[in-house]
């Protein structure tokens, strides 16, 4: 717009655009607008190809792909949704050794199954005679709240894992005095689900504070931490003896996601 100063003989604004425009305001330009044309509305006699006045617009796009510089956000906001293996340890993360004979006088750790019980740990063979449980041999007692999975040691048996809803994971003897071996703490909630490597050397958990970790059984040691910030349900490890670095993992977001 442009104002004239009668008393000074000037004029405010851009000379040029009022030039182009006759002196007319905003309001009072007689510049047409285009209005968009739509396709041909078609026979209303053929129902299947009548477009009506929802036709489509001649330059209309149908679809169309983000444009560099949106490509590049999408791109970095999926690299933070990618599953992240090796997180940082938590400061938590603690085991409790709670017996003293942790190897025996041949210098065996309590991993490897004893041979000085009436059962015979080592055979492969299932027993001639089995029957239902008929009475309450021992209770174990540890957990301060509900025990989420029990599982025993591959092969022999003669261990026995547990998870609870008090965050803890506990290493059970089945015979003999049937102690609480080792505590492994290391999630803040509860922990949902754990499973055995081939060997029992190691064991995963999984936990609802969305971590799944990797511990050693003897020693007690989180060698790894894995998350998708999603919460974990169950975790199971490859089955071959070649491909025990491999699991897999249920999430909460109906997705199987891999591990190496």
């Amino acid at each position: 717009a442009v104002v004239s100063t009668q008393s000074t003989g000037k004029f405010v604004g851009r000379v040029e655009k009022a030039e182009e425009a006759n002196g007319k305001t905003v309001f009072e330009t007689d510049k047409k607008v285009k209005k968009r044309k739509r396709e041909n509305f078609g026979d209303p006699s053929d129902p299947e190809n009548y477009k009506g006045p929802w036709a489509p617009f001649v330059d209309q796009v149908t679809s169309s792909g983000p444009s560099e510089e949106q490509r590049a956000t999408l791109d970095e906001w999926a690299a933070q949704k990618e599953p992240k293996a090796n997180a940082k340890p938590d400061e938590n993360e603690k085991t409790i050794l709670h017996i003293e004979d942790t190897h025996d006088y041949q210098g065996r750790s309590f991993l490897v199954a004893p041979k000085d019980h009436e059962v015979n740990l080592y055979s492969e063979d299932p027993p001639e005679k089995c029957f239902l449980p008929k009475k309450l041999l021992h209770t174990w007692q540890g957990h301060n709240k509900g025990v989420a999975k029990v599982i025993l040691f591959p092969k022999s048996g003669h261990l026995m894992l547990s998870c609870g809803m008090d965050s803890k994971i506990k290493l059970w003897e089945v015979y003999g005095k049937r102690r609480c071996i080792r505590t492994y703490a290391g999630h803040s909630k509860a922990v949902r689900d754990i499973v055995f490597s081939n060997d029992g050397s190691k064991f995963l958990s999984a936990s609802y504070d969305r971590m799944i970790k990797l511990w050693d059984t003897e020693t007690g040691a989180c060698i790894s931490r894995f998350t998708t910030k999603k919460i974990p349900y169950c975790i199971q490890f490859n089955p071959d003896e070649d491909k025990q670095h491999l699991f897999v993992a249920g999430m909460s977001d109906k997705k199987i996601i891999g591990w190496d």
